[in-house]
Protein backbone atom coordinates (compact mmCIF):
# COMPACT_ATOMS: atom_id res chain seq x y z
CA UNK A 1 0.00 0.00 0.00
CA UNK A 2 1.46 3.34 -1.10
CA UNK A 3 0.45 6.62 0.55
CA UNK A 4 0.73 10.06 -0.95
CA UNK A 5 1.27 12.60 1.81
CA UNK A 6 0.10 16.14 1.31
CA UNK A 7 0.36 18.83 4.00
CA UNK A 8 -3.41 18.89 4.33
CA UNK A 9 -4.48 15.30 3.92
CA UNK A 10 -3.35 11.77 3.14
CA UNK A 11 -4.82 9.83 0.22
CA UNK A 12 -4.29 6.13 -0.18
CA UNK A 13 -3.45 5.30 -3.79
CA UNK A 14 -4.83 1.79 -3.40
CA UNK A 15 -8.32 3.22 -3.00
CA UNK A 16 -8.17 4.66 -6.53
CA UNK A 17 -9.01 2.68 -9.65
CA UNK A 18 -5.72 2.26 -11.53
CA UNK A 19 -6.92 0.17 -14.48
CA UNK A 20 -5.89 1.15 -17.99
CA UNK A 21 -9.42 1.25 -19.38
CA UNK A 22 -10.57 4.26 -21.33
CA UNK A 23 -13.83 4.48 -19.40
CA UNK A 24 -13.19 7.31 -16.95
CA UNK A 25 -16.61 7.18 -15.28
CA UNK A 26 -15.62 4.30 -12.99
CA UNK A 27 -12.32 6.01 -12.12
CA UNK A 28 -14.03 9.24 -11.17
CA UNK A 29 -16.60 7.42 -9.09
CA UNK A 30 -13.96 5.56 -7.11
CA UNK A 31 -11.77 8.61 -6.42
CA UNK A 32 -12.06 9.89 -2.86
CA UNK A 33 -13.90 13.17 -2.48
CA UNK A 34 -12.19 15.88 -0.50
CA UNK A 35 -14.06 17.65 2.25
CA UNK A 36 -13.47 21.37 2.71
CA UNK A 37 -10.28 22.00 4.61
CA UNK A 38 -10.75 23.14 8.21
CA UNK A 39 -9.46 26.63 9.10
CA UNK A 40 -6.50 25.11 10.93
CA UNK A 41 -5.27 23.49 7.69
CA UNK A 42 -5.65 26.44 5.31
CA UNK A 43 -2.52 28.31 4.31
CA UNK A 44 -2.12 31.62 6.11
CA UNK A 45 -2.17 34.77 4.01
CA UNK A 46 1.29 36.28 3.71
CA UNK A 47 0.09 39.70 4.89
CA UNK A 48 -1.47 38.25 8.06
CA UNK A 49 1.62 36.19 8.81
CA UNK A 50 3.89 39.25 8.59
CA UNK A 51 1.37 41.42 10.45
CA UNK A 52 1.43 38.91 13.32
CA UNK A 53 5.25 38.90 13.31
CA UNK A 54 5.27 42.70 13.40
CA UNK A 55 2.77 42.86 16.27
CA UNK A 56 4.70 40.31 18.36
CA UNK A 57 8.01 42.19 18.00
CA UNK A 58 8.35 44.21 21.21
CA UNK A 59 10.60 46.79 19.56
CA UNK A 60 7.54 47.93 17.57
CA UNK A 61 5.34 48.63 20.63
CA UNK A 62 5.89 52.42 20.59
CA UNK A 63 4.60 52.46 17.00
CA UNK A 64 2.00 49.67 16.68
CA UNK A 65 0.45 47.10 19.02
CA UNK A 66 -2.29 44.50 19.42
CA UNK A 67 -4.64 45.54 22.20
CA UNK A 68 -7.65 43.38 23.13
CA UNK A 69 -8.63 42.46 19.59
CA UNK A 70 -7.67 45.67 17.83
CA UNK A 71 -4.61 47.06 16.09
CA UNK A 72 -3.49 50.37 17.56
CA UNK A 73 -1.16 52.48 15.41
CA UNK A 74 0.53 55.05 17.65
CA UNK A 75 2.84 56.70 15.11
CA UNK A 76 1.99 56.11 11.42
CA UNK A 77 4.84 58.25 9.97
CA UNK A 78 7.50 56.35 11.94
CA UNK A 79 5.77 53.03 11.24
CA UNK A 80 6.06 53.83 7.53
CA UNK A 81 9.72 54.86 7.64
CA UNK A 82 11.10 52.43 10.23
CA UNK A 83 9.02 49.25 10.33
CA UNK A 84 6.89 48.38 7.28
CA UNK A 85 9.80 47.61 4.94
CA UNK A 86 11.14 45.05 7.46
CA UNK A 87 7.97 42.94 7.17
CA UNK A 88 6.39 43.73 3.79
CA UNK A 89 7.48 44.30 0.19
CA UNK A 90 6.53 47.95 0.51
CA UNK A 91 6.99 50.75 2.99
CA UNK A 92 3.87 52.78 2.22
CA UNK A 93 1.39 53.30 5.02
CA UNK A 94 -1.47 53.60 2.49
CA UNK A 95 -0.63 50.10 1.14
CA UNK A 96 -0.65 48.77 4.70
CA UNK A 97 -4.09 50.34 5.26
CA UNK A 98 -5.38 48.85 1.99
CA UNK A 99 -4.28 45.37 3.07
CA UNK A 100 -6.00 45.81 6.42
CA UNK A 101 -9.18 46.78 4.56
CA UNK A 102 -8.91 43.71 2.28
CA UNK A 103 -8.96 41.54 5.39
CA UNK A 104 -12.01 43.24 6.89
CA UNK A 105 -10.39 45.70 9.29
CA UNK A 106 -12.19 49.01 9.83
CA UNK A 107 -10.63 52.22 11.07
CA UNK A 108 -12.45 53.26 14.23
CA UNK A 109 -10.45 56.26 15.39
CA UNK A 110 -8.07 58.81 13.97
CA UNK A 111 -9.25 61.62 11.74
CA UNK A 112 -6.49 62.27 9.24
CA UNK A 113 -4.59 59.79 7.09
CA UNK A 114 -1.36 59.82 9.15
CA UNK A 115 -2.78 60.39 12.64
CA UNK A 116 -2.74 57.75 15.41
CA UNK A 117 -5.63 55.34 14.89
CA UNK A 118 -7.15 51.95 15.68
CA UNK A 119 -8.45 49.14 13.46
CA UNK A 120 -10.96 46.44 14.38
CA UNK A 121 -12.16 43.27 12.68
CA UNK A 122 -15.47 41.55 13.49
CA UNK A 123 -13.84 38.11 13.85
CA UNK A 124 -10.84 39.27 15.90
CA UNK A 125 -10.51 38.11 19.50
CA UNK A 126 -8.10 39.30 22.22
CA UNK A 127 -5.79 36.42 21.23
CA UNK A 128 -3.31 37.62 18.60
CA UNK A 129 -3.24 34.21 16.89
CA UNK A 130 -6.81 34.85 15.66
CA UNK A 131 -5.24 37.00 12.93
CA UNK A 132 -3.96 33.85 11.27
CA UNK A 133 -7.52 32.57 10.68
CA UNK A 134 -8.98 35.70 9.07
CA UNK A 135 -10.06 35.29 5.45
CA UNK A 136 -9.67 37.94 2.77
CA UNK A 137 -12.87 39.76 1.82
CA UNK A 138 -14.48 38.73 -1.46
CA UNK A 139 -16.47 40.94 -3.80
CA UNK A 140 -20.10 41.13 -2.78
CA UNK A 141 -23.02 40.78 -5.12
CA UNK A 142 -24.04 44.40 -4.56
CA UNK A 143 -20.72 45.70 -5.87
CA UNK A 144 -20.98 43.60 -9.04
CA UNK A 145 -24.55 44.78 -9.62
CA UNK A 146 -23.50 48.42 -9.22
CA UNK A 147 -20.78 47.92 -11.81
CA UNK A 148 -23.18 46.34 -14.30
CA UNK A 149 -25.81 49.07 -13.79
CA UNK A 150 -23.23 51.80 -14.43
CA UNK A 151 -22.26 49.99 -17.64
CA UNK A 152 -25.93 49.98 -18.67
CA UNK A 153 -26.11 53.75 -18.08
CA UNK A 154 -23.04 54.27 -20.27
CA UNK A 155 -24.53 52.06 -22.97
CA UNK A 156 -27.81 54.03 -22.97
CA UNK A 157 -25.91 57.34 -23.20
CA UNK A 158 -23.99 56.04 -26.21
CA UNK A 159 -27.15 54.91 -27.98
CA UNK A 160 -28.76 58.39 -27.72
Amino acid sequence: MMNYEHPFDTVSLTSMDTTNSFDTSSTRASMPTQAPKPASCRPVAEFLFHLTRMLTDETNLPLIEWDAGRIVVHDPPRLETEVLAKYFRHSKYSSFQRQLNYFGFRKISGKSKMSPCSYVNDVATPDLSCLLTIRRKTATKGIKEQGSSSNKKKATKRSK
